[in-house]
C-alpha cells in the first residue's frame, strides 16, 4: 500500500478550543448551551472522520444540511432519538458524544474513539506476526518524509 493512500488522521484531531463557542449567555442556561455545542461538535468531528459531507449526513438521517448544521453549531439540539440515529450513521458508540462534557475546558488528552476501535480489531487479530504487521504498515504510513 502506498503512503500516499493512507488516511492522515491527525487533520480530524481538531481541537475543540480552536472552534468558536456559543455567545455569552446567562450562567443557569450556559452549561445546556455548552453541552449543545460540545455534543454539535462532536458529530461534527466524526463526520468529517469519515469524509461525510453535511448533505450525505442529513441525507442518512432524512434530514436537510441545514439542520445538520445546526446540530453541529449547537443552534438547534439533538434529540435522544435522533442522537441514537446520528451514532449508528456515524458508527460511533452513544457515549463518544459525551466525552469530555463534564470538564471545564476539552482536554486533548482524551484517545479518540476510532484510536480505541482500532486498537482493540488489533487487538483481536490472533496471529500475532500479522498484529505486527499491521503496526508496521501504519507506522510507515504515518512517517513523515
Amino acid at each position: 500500500m502506498d503512503a500516499e493512500r493512507c488516511v492522515n488522521f491527525e487533520e480530524f484531531n481538531v481541537s475543540l478550543q480552536s472552534e468558536a463557542k456559543p455567545a455569552q449567555v446567562p450562567t443557569n442556561a450556559r452549561a445546556s448551551l455548552d453541552a449543545d455545542f460540545h455534543i454539535g461538535q462532536r458529530v461534527r468531528r466524526a463526520r468529517k472522520a469519515l469524509d461525510m459531507s453535511q448533505t450525505e449526513l442529513g441525507n442518512e438521517l432524512g434530514i436537510s444540511f441545514q439542520q445538520v448544521q445546526k446540530y453541529e453549531k449547537g443552534t438547534n439540539r439533538i434529540g435522544s432519538g435522533r442522537l441514537w440515529e446520528v451514532s449508528k450513521v456515524l458508527g460511533v458508540p452513544i457515549d463518544y458524544f459525551f466525552d469530555g462534557i463534564s470538564d471545564d475546558e476539552p482536554s486533548d488528552s482524551t484517545v479518540p474513539w476510532w484510536i480505541v476501535d482500532l486498537a482493540k480489531q488489533i487487538g483481536d487479530i490472533e496471529d500475532t506476526n500479522v498484529q505486527k504487521h499491521i503496526i508496521s504498515l501504519i507506522e510507515a504510513c504515518s512517517s513523515k518524509s
